[in-house]
């Protein structure tokens, strides 16, 4: 099979000097002709209300809206060039056309994803486009609804002895995080009012310790009940309703009178979590380097931020397992509920991904050795569209071995090799199927408008821990003994038509824009989520972020710099595990953090335009933009900087300097799509030329430091 053509990602995307603005214009002209000709054509005999002549005697009204709209548009030229190469800011780029074409046709008929009388499109529209991301990620889609004339029951029987997943849009990936524990809290203390209603009904139910071992429910701890595998405490709830079958004889709708019964216990969630997490505390366990949702999370659904347990990081900032067993162990031993490990595909301040493979086998040797499980989330948000060079082509279900690696050629046979960073990270991304829960971003690397979080699921059966419902949405009468995807064929009456269950019932939000799913739908429809499609996105991203990376490594050689007074030192050791390239610059032969803070944030103010300190100045002048970051503990103790402050050649005293005042770092996200191809297409290297006007800044601001 031939290698895709490298440029052929350019197809996609305006271009950063809209070269190829003919083409979107015509299919925006197209969305809107197309739109106005529906509206026309709605009962064409109803009467013309704006008549020409009417629309003479609003000239007032018409100039009013232009002179607002030219003043908005000049307005938002003050906005930063998120499109350009010359941006390596914050985690923001172009978009694709597809997905913006597909926004603004959905935004044209403003439908309400909430359900599908308010949006009978982009309902359909946001289950195939995430069907299509649960694929990417390594997740079981929900099977497509049967042909007509097929036995509905059967074949939903038939699906529901195996797994398939669930996943719809959310407004990013806060929210994403936060339902994801959210749902992680139902499930997990699920089984204890399961336990109560067995011992009050006399219910023989069986359950299996996370070690496989099978015992009655009733005659079980309820402590050791909450450490069952999330899957097995999903799977007790059909196992419960069967059992209440045969006690209560023929009862409709049985499913009813068991809600019941379980929101009537003394654990039972309806009635708050108080009584569940007094008896019962939990805990959330994640890296320093997780993001700041997740205490969102654990505030909302009654943790609370005291109950998140840091787990250390190591000098990738990785998550530590070997810490991290330590911390489920203590847990144990004070009789706590380790609830949900969250692990991160691309932290927010370094791109790092946390080893899941390490963490999936950690869970396997616990279940075996100390009969406790946990619910495992992957904050993806990030760099969860990184999975695209491991999903298959076409048909092909084989596991994909990416291949992001090039030789890169500098100047007179001076050479580096751009690779993968580490094995370990290639093997985090594989592993991404065993995951309870992902969080992804289609607005950060799927390239599409905000707002397009993603929250997916492993088993769509979570949707009954956290049901509400309304009498003005539609959703089928969700029966646990014959469980259907969101989309398919209604078993008994109306003809066998497909059935679209809501969202709002199950989800935290309610309105949601139908333009997202159409953004979404229309991206992964033209680019596909595969290495040979979007991959080929995200490996330009993942090559040019090495090469920056490469760059302020060897700039003293490659350069000529031997003899300059200043340098670059990345904050990890070797290339980043995504496209985050965080360093810092300090001055050759300094041993004093607070001398490298002041020379890194000296330097940081000429790439940034400081609006969030009032700065109202347009960014036409400024040649090239970065963020910056403070790392301070308690999140990332000092020890895990060790590696670091010895590669800067701090002194000893770094550690007590740490702790007063953090590090400085400066940070890139390399996510234009536009960076490798301009060297390519034009000669134009961005990179070196970021790189030389940071070496510029650098010696302007040495001496002031």
């Amino acid at each position: 099979m031939t290698e895709p053509d490298p440029l052929r990602h350019l197809a996609w995307f305006l271009g950063p000097k809209a070269e190829n603005g003919q083409i979107m214009e015509d299919l925006l002209l197209e969305v809107l002709r197309d739109y106005f000709h529906w509206r026309k054509n709605y009962f064409p005999s109803d009467p013309i209300l704006v008549t020409p002549s009417l629309q003479r005697e609003f000239g007032a009204e018409q100039d009013a809206l232009k002179q607002r709209l030219d003043e908005l548009m000049a307005a938002l030229r003050r906005n930063f060039p998120f499109y350009s190469p010359r941006y390596m800011g914050h985690m923001l780029s172009d978009t694709s056309m597809a997905s913006t074409l597909g926004f603004i046709a959905g935004l044209m008929f403003n439908p309400n994803n909430v359900t599908p009388e308010a949006a009978p499109v982009t309902t359909e529209l946001e289950i195939e486009a995430c069907n299509a991301v649960l694929a990417m990620l390594g997740y079981r889609p929900p099977p497509e609804p049967p042909p007509p004339g097929e036995d509905a029951r059967k074949y939903y029987e038939r699906a529901a002895r195996g797994e398939f997943g669930w996943a719809h849009i959310t407004s990013g990936g806060t929210v994403a995080n936060i339902e994801a524990l959210w749902i992680a809290r139902q499930v997990r203390y699920f089984p204890l009012s399961v336990r109560e209603v067995a011992r009050a009904k006399g219910l023989e139910i069986p359950v299996h310790l996370a070690d496989g071992s099978r015992h009655d429910i009733r005659e079980l701890d309820p402590y050791r009940l909450l450490l069952i595998k999330p899957a097995e405490a999903i799977y007790l709830l059909p196992r419960y309703i069967q059992a209440l079958r045969k006690h209560e004889k023929p009862r409709d709708p049985l499913w009813k009178t068991a809600w019941q019964y379980l929101n009537e216990t003394e654990y039972a969630l309806a009635a708050g979590a108080g009584p569940c997490l007094g008896a019962f505390p939990a805990a959330i366990l994640a890296a320093g380097s997780r993001h700041y949702s997740i205490a969102k999370a654990a505030d909302i659904i009654g943790i609370g931020q005291r109950n998140i347990v840091s787990v250390k990081t190591d000098a990738s900032f990785r998550i530590d397992v070997d810490d991290l067993r330590r911390a489920i162990l203590r847990l144990l031993d004070e009789k706590r509920v380790p609830l949900c490990v969250v692990a991160t595909a691309g932290t927010t301040e370094e791109g790092a991904v946390d080893p899941v493979h390490k963490i999936v086998e950690l869970r396997a040797e616990l279940e075996a050795s100390h009969q406790v499980s946990f619910w495992l989330h992957l904050d993806a948000a990030w760099g969860g569209f990184i999975r695209t060079l491991f999903s298959p082509e076409g048909t092909d279900r084989a596991a994909v071995t990416p291949r992001v690696h090039e030789e890169v050629r500098i100047e007179a046979g001076k050479r580096f090799r751009l690779s993968w960073p580490s094995p370990e990270v290639g093997s985090a991304f594989a592993s991404f199927p065993e995951a309870d829960s992902i969080t992804v971003d289609p607005h950060k690397m799927g390239y599409t408008p905000y707002p397009s979080g993603c929250v997916a699921f492993r088993d769509d059966r979570v949707r009954l821990f956290v049901l509400q419902r309304a009498p003005y949405v539609t959703s089928s009468a969700l029966d646990p003994l014959l469980h259907t995807p969101p989309r398919h064929r209604q078993i008994e009456g109306g003809e066998g038509r497909i059935i679209i269950d809501s969202f709002s019932p199950f989800i935290l939000e309610g309105s949601k824009p139908g333009a997202a799913a159409a953004a979404l739908w229309l991206s992964v429809q033209t680019i596909p989520l595969t290495p040979r499609g979007h991959g080929l996105i995200v490996k330009e991203s993942l090559l040019a972020a090495r090469e920056l990376y490469e760059w302020l490594t060897r700039w003293a050689t490659l350069a000529g710099g031997k003899d300059h007074p200043t340098e670059f030192v990345p904050l990890t050791p070797e290339q980043p595990d995504t496209n985050i390239v965080c360093f810092v610059v300090k001055k050759k032969g300094s041993h004093s953090l607070a001398a490298l803070n002041r020379l890194t944030e000296l330097v940081y103010k000429d790439f940034t335009i400081l609006s969030e300190l009032g700065e109202r100045e347009y960014s036409y002048g400024q040649s090239f933009f970065l963020t910056h970051t403070r790392m301070q503990p308690p999140e990332y103790p000092a020890e895990g900087l060790f590696s670091f402050f010895e590669r800067c050649g701090l002194s000893p005293s770094a550690r007590a300097e740490y702790e007063r005042e953090g590090v400085t770092i400066l940070r890139a996200c390399v996510m234009n799509p536009y960076i490798r191809a301009s060297r390519i297409v034009r000669g134009e290297d961005f990179t070196r030329t970021l790189v030389e006007e940071l070496h510029q800044a650098a010696q302007k601001h040495v001496h002031d430091i």
